[in-house]
C-alpha cells in the first residue's frame, strides 16, 4: 500500500479520533445520527471494523469491543492496531 493512501486512512481516522478523545464520560450515552445507537455504539461499529480489517491484514481473528469496555482505550487500540498493520 503506498505511503499517500496510509497517510490519507491516517489523516481521516484522526478527525474521527479527535471526536472521540474530546468525548466526556456523559457522552457516551447520548443518541447518535443512528437512530437506534448511542455515540458509544457508533464508536464501537467503527472500531470492530477496523479491528476486522487488521484480522484480515495481519491473518490473525478480530476480538470485539465488548459492552463493558472503556470505549476509548478500546478505540485507541483498534486504532493503533489498524495503523500498525497497515505499516
Amino acid at each position: 500500500m503506498s505511503q499517500e493512501v496510509i497517510d490519507r486512512v491516517g489523516a481521516l481516522l484522526g478527525q474521527f479520533d479527535q471526536r472521540v478523545q474530546a468525548a466526556s464520560a456523559d457522552d457516551w450515552s447520548k443518541q447518535s445520527p443512528c437512530e437506534e445507537w448511542k455515540a458509544r455504539d457508533v464508536v464501537a461499529h467503527v472500531g470492530n471494523n477496523l479491528r476486522g480489517l487488521t484480522a484480515g491484514l495481519t491473518g490473525g481473528q478480530p476480538s470485539q469491543i465488548g459492552a463493558d469496555d472503556d470505549i476509548v482505550a478500546a478505540w485507541n487500540d483498534s486504532r493503533d492496531g489498524f495503523m500498525s498493520a497497515l505499516t
